[in-house]
């Protein structure tokens, strides 16, 4: 059994995002470690981030009040055998902002499988939030060298497999293919990124050559 904690105060002398104001917050977090056996690995973490966020406003005006998120994480880490490993986690969050609350969640389980050259990585989460302001960051696996921590808001699943293969001492080959669809818009991204429907598809392939 092990926990871990922290607790940050921090100061912004001038504006930030979605925050027009000189401001002050904290940030705080708790996180309980327990393993009942080397095979598996079950913790408990909360995170409680207290700062200022601007007010809806049609005038001129940039009002604000301080808001307050709260995150609850639930995590099961299961080794079945030396090549095939499991995690299931569930993470749940609340923001408090002028005494209205919004909440937010998601469900994941992934899979992880090796054998000889072969390494392959599935997942497959639900979830589910009010607004953004409830989005949920998790990390995803992702071809070498690329670093992957989405937000997930919104109504919807999303999935993907990452598969790795060592051709030869030198090379190595990755193809990731990620599913995503939501069943709140039929739009996906902004800008010259938007997307017409509400299902998106992404295929990576990288290859490595080390000299």
């Amino acid at each position: 059994i092990t926990w871990n904690s922290y607790i940050d105060f921090f100061q912004f002398p001038w504006l930030r995002y979605r925050g027009y104001a000189p401001s002050e917050g904290s940030d705080w977090l708790f996180r309980f470690n327990y393993m009942p056996s080397k095979k598996a690995l079950f913790f408990f973490q909360f995170r409680e981030e207290s700062k200022i966020r601007n007010l809806p406003n049609e005038t001129t005006l940039y009002l604000y009040s301080p808001g307050i998120k709260r995150n609850y994480w639930i995590n099961w880490d299961y080794t079945a055998t030396p090549h095939l490993t499991f995690k299931t986690r569930a993470q749940f969050s609340t923001y408090d902002l002028m005494g209205n609350t919004t909440q937010g969640f998601t469900l994941l389980q992934d899979v992880s499988f090796s054998i000889a050259r072969w390494s392959f990585s599935f997942r497959h989460a639900l979830f589910e939030t009010d607004n953004y302001d409830n989005r949920l960051y998790v990390y995803e696996r992702d071809v070498w060298l690329v670093y992957s921590f989405p937000a997930y808001f919104g109504k919807g699943v999303r999935n993907y497999a990452l598969v790795q293969y060592k051709l030869t001492q030198k090379m190595d080959i990755w193809v990731r293919w990620f599913h995503a669809r939501y069943i709140d818009r039929d739009k996906i991204g902004t800008g010259g990124e938007t997307l017409t429907g509400n299902t998106g598809n992404d295929v990576k392939f990288q290859l490595r050559i080390r000299f």
